[in-house]
């Protein structure tokens, strides 16, 4: 990656890095999609080290749940096999 920031400092250029995830808790049943989104959290801290030296900055922005269909039918079918309504089971899921 250095090279690509030599690149960006010769043309006196500001750069600031911005990764969106959602990596910061885990899920029972989900262990390789929570293991690739805890990669990123170590990649950015990793690049955000790496780039310091040359005043470039790497955050990671992670906004939490969203409520994709694919999430929303897996809280409907939790909430069946938990015998709660939907939004009871978003709080427990919340939790």
């Amino acid at each position: 990656m250095s090279s690509y920031v030599k690149g960006i400092l010769s043309l006196n250029a500001w750069c600031e890095f911005f990764f969106f995830f959602s990596g910061l808790k885990g899920a029972a049943l989900h262990s390789a999609y929570c293991s690739s989104k805890h990669a990123l959290v170590g990649l950015t801290k990793a690049v955000a080290v790496e780039m310091a030296t040359f005043g470039i900055t790497c955050n990671a922005i992670c906004p939490g749940w969203v409520a994709t269909p694919p999430l929303m039918a897996e809280l409907v079918e939790r909430a069946k096999q938990n015998g709660v309504g939907l939004e009871e089971q978003i709080r427990l899921f919340l939790k």
